[in-house]
């Protein structure tokens, strides 16, 4: 979907990655969402059975990182996931497409869009009109602190953009970095924020000029916020107010909730004022 094409959607699918196989949550409220745009969120969350998943059967190996986003543009939601291929010692993407009958299907060789395309351990990747030109770009982030931008072209096709080419280019990050993008500061474009091995999240703002600048210290909204270790953030208006919220895994198998207050600020919620506490 393309920035400002909207979906509906009759649940949202929060996917889990769980010993390498995708557990599915439901929430309870049909919403709407535009691309890159944060979803908005209430209800409460049921883990469904095994027969009740849609990802049931779905396994792909080891280090899988999934995104829920309509690629080939026929209305409904089709699944990436990027993992390590152990056989040729690379990052991949498969692509599971979704059928009608709302089966997915994955595709392979030149089937799959993503086929070819080479990069080191895939740390986690975005599908997002990046470029404003009304098509979903694809950006990879590997766990070598590179961050790789593969501009979709007219005929659909991905085209690797390199050196000065690349607007990532130049940007260092932490090992296994999880990227995420969205409109934090509501300026209208999209900023890029990243979760690090050490339980942080840096913060790049797009300027005027669509360039990338880090703020830290006081500058970066997410400053002293420290989940201990593989922070990935999730942005997200999870209490319906209006402003984004923020979610945040760790390597330990927690969700941690900031909510955003009326002043912009981040507010750490604990216990039982956290919607999240018990799940591991």
């Amino acid at each position: 979907v393309g920035s400002g094409q909207a979906m509906r959607v009759g649940t949202l699918l929060v996917a889990i990655l769980v010993a390498s196989r995708l557990v599915n949550f439901t929430l309870g409220q049909a919403t709407s969402f535009c691309n890159p745009k944060p979803l908005k969120c209430t209800g409460t969350t049921t883990t469904l059975d095994r027969s009740s998943n849609p990802f049931d059967g779905v396994n792909v190996g080891w280090g899988a990182k999934p995104v829920a986003v309509d690629w080939d543009g026929d209305g409904d939601i089709d699944l990436l996931v990027g993992n390590w291929d152990v056989g040729n010692q690379e990052g991949r993407i498969q692509f599971f497409e979704r059928t009608a009958d709302a089966a997915l299907v994955e595709r392979t060789g030149s089937s799959n869009p993503f086929d070819g395309l080479g990069f080191g351990s895939d740390g986690g990747q975005i599908a997002v009109d990046w470029d404003g030109d009304g098509d979903i770009d694809l950006i990879v982030c590997d766990v070598n602190c590179r961050i790789f931008f593969f501009e979709r072209n007219a005929d659909a096709s991905l085209a690797e953009r390199t050196g000065s080419s690349n607007p990532f280019d130049g940007i260092e990050v932490d090992w296994n970095a999880k990227p995420v993008a969205v409109d934090w500061d509501g300026d209208g474009d999209i900023d890029l924020l990243l979760g690090n091995s050490d339980g942080r999240i840096q913060f790049f703002e797009r300027t005027a000029d669509a360039s990338l600048i880090e703020r830290t210290g006081s500058s970066n909204p997410f400053d002293g916020i420290n989940v201990e270790r593989y922070a990935a953030p999730f942005p997200v208006d999870w209490d319906g107010d209006g402003d984004i919220d923020l979610l945040v895994g760790n390597g330990n198998g927690r969700i941690f909730f900031f909510e955003r207050t009326a002043d912009a600020k981040l507010i750490g919620r604990t216990g039982s004022s956290n919607p999240f506490d018990g799940i591991n």
